[in-house]
């Protein structure tokens, strides 16, 4: 695709504007090649869209202005739910209950507008409904905060099968997870367990944005949560 198409596209005469969405997915030779093609085409103006610039090579980094995009505001994810339940034809009662439910997307999404209009569609085609319940059942946090709970108790077993439950059986995201866990931690009361911990939800959430397994880092990362609390200090 690189070095046929985009090649023959840049190279073409006349302005031309090549937009490339979700670019941090291109392998690094796909990269390298682009980063040729955009050395020779002078009348061709290439813009990269991606989540992780760090997986982005730096000699296309250096080739580009950058320019970064802020988290979007709850308010404003509101604001578009409620115009897309109007577009859609979604039989609703807009009551207090119905905003709370969708103010509770619109926070979990955690400035995602993708997310929460995935999480309002699954929540519409499970429950043809919105309520608080029905966000809370689609969402079933609590998976996640029980099984580090009975981690740091103890019970590692039963806390691994609680969070295989939680990303495998209800279908959740690591996105949603590592939000979870990064709240409840802030309600843990002893100080020098809940910097350990955020310490290593930090690293856990960067070993899935590079490609590593998720549930393999969610069991290592409550397999932490027993070390750091029952195996004695050194």
């Amino acid at each position: 695709m690189v070095r046929n198409k985009i090649k023959r596209l840049a190279q073409s005469k006349g302005r031309r504007i090549v937009f490339l969405d979700e670019a941090d997915a291109l392998t690094e030779d796909a990269q390298h090649a682009l980063r040729r093609i955009m050395e020779k085409s002078g009348e061709t103006t290439f813009i990269l869209s991606c989540n992780y610039e760090h997986k982005l090579i730096s000699p296309i980094k250096s080739r580009c202005a950058r320019f970064v995009f802020k988290p979007i505001d709850k308010k404003l994810i509101l604001k578009r739910l409620l115009e897309i339940i109007k577009a859609e034809g979604i039989q609703v009662e807009m009551t207090e209950e119905v905003k709370r439910a969708l103010m509770m997307i619109a926070e979990q999404a955690n400035g995602d507008m993708r997310y929460a209009i995935n999480l309002l569609e699954r929540i519409i085609s499970n429950h043809k409904t919105i309520t608080k319940e029905s966000v809370m059942l689609e969402l079933d946090l609590s998976l996640v905060r029980n099984a580090i709970k009975l981690a740091l108790d103890g019970n590692f077993v039963e806390a691994r099968k609680m969070i295989e439950d939680a990303y495998l059986m209800s279908g959740k995201d690591h996105i949603t997870i590592v939000n979870e866990i990064y709240r409840f931690l802030d309600t843990l009361e002893d100080e020098e367990i809940k910097i350990k911990l955020y310490e290593k939800l930090a690293e856990f959430e960067y070993r899935c944005t590079v490609g590593a397994s998720p549930l393999i880092q969610l069991v290592g990362f409550l397999a932490y949560c027993w070390v750091i609390k029952h195996v004695p200090k050194r």
